[in-house]
């Protein structure tokens, strides 16, 4: 799921992140790919804990929220052709790659709205992964305090 206007070109110059890609988070592809944040926000989506990423896949729910930022791509061709690279999209095989790309409405913090690229999840999930918050980071804090105390335990 690609979807681009008749004209062909991208319909958005923004990209919408919610996991790994976010600011301190383990990969800044964000920085390599050329894009700016402009700020947090939500998308309708539904979020769910793949094990080493998470993955949304779309909900026609307006409860399903997903918490994640908004970056300005400087020039989205090159920068969604590395995220593509990345996620595992192949644009001539959309069905086949693990996530598809798509524009979606994100309501930023200040209540405004912008359209921007999104990766969803494009494989089955299990239910029981979903992350009822929507919000990667606070999942996140839940796991890791355990094995933040585990680490200084076996340091001392």
């Amino acid at each position: 799921m690609i979807r681009r206007p008749n004209n062909g070109s991208p319909r958005a110059e923004f990209i919408f992140v919610y996991g790994t890609l976010m600011r301190g988070m383990r990969d800044d592809l964000l920085r390599a790919a050329g894009a700016r944040l402009i700020g947090s926000g939500t998308i309708r989506a539904r979020l769910y804990d793949l094990g080493p990423y998470p993955g949304v896949k779309a909900s026609s729910e307006s409860s399903d929220r997903v918490q994640g930022e908004v970056h300005r791509l400087l020039d989205p061709a090159r920068a969604l052709a590395i995220l593509d690279r990345y996620e595992g999209l192949v644009p001539a095989a959309p069905a086949r790659s693990e996530f598809a790309r798509d524009v979606v409405s994100v309501t930023l913090d200040d209540g405004s709205k912008r359209q921007a690229w999104a990766y969803f999840y494009n494989r089955p999930v299990d239910e029981r992964m979903l992350v009822p918050s929507g919000d990667y980071r606070q999942r996140l804090s839940q796991l890791v305090p355990d094995a933040h105390r585990k680490g200084e335990a076996d340091a001392r």
